[in-house]
């Protein structure tokens, strides 16, 4: 299972950013999802982790529902931003002086 997620930052009239995803299987589109976020941010990487943390619920359900129909899945997440792929690989440790209110909001 493939998720790919991604998140444009201050795109809205009111500053908010946008996240769009979809979630595959190999062979077409399972699931896709685009909304404007719920809340502003400050970062483009606060940006992502906020569209990645509001889109993984889906994938976590399509797991559990697999697994319950007896499939085990390799579940593979798709990102494009480096920052935020070593925020999501270590956490409250890549947060730096400058995403410290990451930090503070998701750690």
């Amino acid at each position: 299972m493939l998720t790919m997620v991604d998140s444009a930052h201050t795109v809205q009239k009111d500053m908010r950013g946008h996240t769009g995803g979809l979630i595959t299987f190999g062979t077409g589109v399972v699931d896709t999802k685009s909304t404007k976020q719920k809340m502003n941010t400050r970062s483009s990487t606060e940006t992502k982790h906020v569209g990645t943390s509001e889109y993984l619920p889906k994938n976590i359900y399509f797991v559990m529902l697999m697994k319950e129909l007896g499939y085990q899945l390799k579940n593979y997440l798709a990102k494009d931003n480096e920052s935020e792929i070593k925020l999501l690989k270590n956490g409250r440790d890549s947060c730096t002086w400058n995403s410290k209110h990451i930090a503070i909001k998701y750690f």
